[in-house]
């Protein structure tokens, strides 16, 4: 098919694949240049035959058939990604605050309601189970139901059960509460679906990477309103309904911003809808729609798949690298969940006096906060340099050593107050390589997956 759409911003005229068929010259026939049947595609050195169009392409005969991919490239990258990118990071703004939050409100509980250090533990257990379960169900759910309900599933569910942590009142409760929340985090990968599926290649890894700042301001938001509710204001409950606050707005923000993935509703076979998606956003990033999606453009349908499931991953083929990624990430989670809960307990400055509140050192807490600030800005500018590998292989090591000397130290110190420089040393420098080590990972891992499953589209 020859296309003549007006292109834009040095963007060529894509062309169509997935509806021509091929067929390859018979045994002892000699090609002809002159066979009308038979033109090359000179994209792949002239070497391919192929036939032209069936005559039941009357679709593309009439208009101009695109794929998915084509009508992303033609959307460029503007207000309206960015728009997506805000209401996106306000849900991982949220998944980042909540192992923060529950650093500081297991010992805050443990103090005031004397609970043993096992119970403590437990609640922090509790968010994770939670979160083991949303994914398992919130994630299939995206794929079968939309990106846009389960992202406000997710975030309702995560404001809903934080403001219902606030008022309880017993333990059996919190523990309900702080689960229900784990539910909805399980749920978080979804918005970073939706921003993924609506970037162009080129542009896909470095917005993917500035979301990542909203998981530590996130982290720092949290910090801060501890430093007012807890420490100023005596209340453990105003911090907990403040550290709901992103949630919800991110609910708001996404139902009034956030469309469905036009790649979901494509792979759903609506494709009008989809297009009618990529128009509004065209429009939104200041561009002449008619001029990149013409009335007569139509997306080319997705071609069927072979359907795979998550036992594929235990074939001969899979088995070894799905463990080995396994193990990286279970190091990764343990490392760095392990690392915030760690620091905030250091920094713990109450005594074990008759007082029941509990009171910590905020501002080495948010030095070690800031630190995934820098983390952050490092990866971003040694990822491509580096790789992915040889960077996860330095910041586990330092990572690591850092984390047991911050521990070691803080057990053997008998001044706090004599040995706060070098714990915030080392709580910085933990907390940077835990950060790096964590989008490192993630990135391998999570984006490579979401990489793929763009291409599927």
């Amino acid at each position: 098919m020859s296309s003549s759409i007006p292109t834009s911003r040095g963007l060529d005229a894509p062309k169509s694949k997935g509806r021509r068929t091929y067929r390859h010259l018979s045994l002892g026939e000699e090609e002809n240049d002159d066979d009308p049947l038979v033109q090359r595609d000179e994209d792949q050195g002239g070497n391919e035959p192929r036939l032209p169009r069936h005559d039941d392409d009357d679709e593309e005969e009439d208009g101009h058939c695109i794929t998915m991919d084509d009508a992303i490239e033609r959307l460029g990258v503007g207000p309206f990604q960015y728009r997506v990118l805000v209401c996106s990071g306000l849900c991982f703004a949220a998944d980042g605050m909540q192992i923060v939050l529950l650093s500081f409100l297991t010992l805050v509980l443990q103090k005031e309601w004397s609970l043993s250090d096992e119970a403590t533990a437990a609640l922090t257990s509790t968010l994770f189970a939670g979160a083991m379960l949303g994914t398992l169900v919130l994630g299939p759910l995206a794929d079968t139901r939309g990106r846009r309900p389960v992202f406000l599933l997710a975030a309702a569910v995560i404001s809903g059960f934080g403001f219902l942590l606030a008022v309880v009142n017993h333990y059996v409760a919190v523990a309900v509460a702080i689960f229900g929340v784990g539910i909805g985090i399980g749920g978080l990968t979804v918005p970073f679906d939706i921003l993924a599926e609506f970037l162009p290649a080129e542009h896909r890894g470095t917005h993917l990477l500035l979301i990542e700042y909203f998981w530590t301001v996130g982290c720092l938001y949290v910090v801060g309103v501890a430093y007012v509710t807890l420490h100023y204001l005596g209340t453990w409950r105003g911090f907990v309904a403040l550290s709901a606050l992103p949630s919800l707005a991110a609910l708001i923000a996404g139902y009034l911003y956030v469309p469905e993935s036009a790649r979901w509703l494509h792979s759903q076979g609506k494709t009008d809808e989809a297009l009618e998606i990529l128009k509004l956003a065209a429009g939104e990033n200041g561009c002449d729609v008619h001029f990149l999606y013409p009335d007569q453009i139509v997306l080319q349908p997705e071609e069927d798949e072979v359907e795979s499931t998550c036992t594929d991953l235990f074939l001969p083929k899979w088995r070894g690298i799905t463990l080995r990624l396994w193990g990286a990430w279970m190091g990764f989670a343990f490392g760095y969940y392990g690392a915030i809960m760690a620091t905030t307990r250091v920094f713990s400055t109450s005594s074990d006096s008759s007082d029941s509140t509990e009171d910590f050192d905020y501002g080495a807490i948010f030095i070690s906060s800031f630190a995934e600030v820098v983390g952050t800005t490092l990866v971003i500018l040694v990822i491509d340099r580096w790789g992915r590998i040889p960077l996860q292989v330095v910041s586990y090591s330092v990572a690591g050593i850092a984390l047991a000397l911050l521990c070691m130290l803080a057990g053997g110190s008998s001044s706090f107050s004599s040995a706060r420089l070098p714990l915030v040393s080392l709580g910085f420098t933990t907390r940077v390589f835990e950060m790096v080590r964590s989008i490192s990972v993630r990135r391998s891992l999570v984006y490579s997956i979401i990489a793929n499953a763009v291409d599927y589209f």
